[in-house]
């Protein structure tokens, strides 16, 4: 086969290709999960951060009122305590909602992140080896080391211990 055969073929499985992805990223427009599962998605995310403030909000204002309470009357001191204390029970219940919330938002994002990796693989298995991306600098690489990407899971969180440690190092 010629080189300019085997360059038409290689155009023509592109083009394949890159109809395929369309069709693909054309599903994703008119699917389910953009319509109905994203938008619902988003309002979950605004009842997580509503039911977790309003929580914080009871757990506080009920500490803060035993805190000011007047312990001479031991009897009213103790039935007031008793009292802030349910409602701090029941403040602690939102995080039964919010588990069930964050549950369908997972839901949403692993069904988004399958359908990313379907066109990503699509378009991965198209590209051209002169269109392969070009090794980072030395400076990109760090800058993509050094980015904060906000907080720490507990597996990954640095312990107490070596930060006091490392601010010990630099004389604080």
């Amino acid at each position: 086969m010629s080189e300019a055969l085997k360059v038409v073929e290689e155009l023509r499985r592109f083009a394949g290709e890159i109809s395929a992805m369309r069709a693909e990223i054309s599903q994703l427009r008119r699917c389910e999960l953009t319509t109905t599962r994203l938008p619902a998605a988003g309002r979950q995310l605004g009842e997580i951060t509503a039911a977790t403030e309003t929580a914080a909000n009871a757990i506080m204002e009920a500490v803060e009122a035993m805190l000011q309470a007047d312990a001479a009357d031991a009897a009213a001191y103790k039935a007031l305590v008793a009292d802030k204390s349910m409602a701090i029970f029941e403040a602690c219940a939102f995080q039964d909602v919010t588990g069930q919330l964050i549950s369908r938002v997972s839901d949403t994002v692993s069904q988004i992140e399958q359908r990313i990796t379907r066109v990503a693989e699509a378009i991965e298995s198209v590209t051209l080896p002169a269109m392969a991306a070009e090794p980072q600098s030395a400076r990109d690489r760090r800058a993509r080391e050094l980015l904060l990407n906000g907080p720490q899971g507990k597996a990954d969180a640095i312990a107490q211990a070596e930060v006091d440690a490392l601010l010990a190092d630099f004389g604080g």
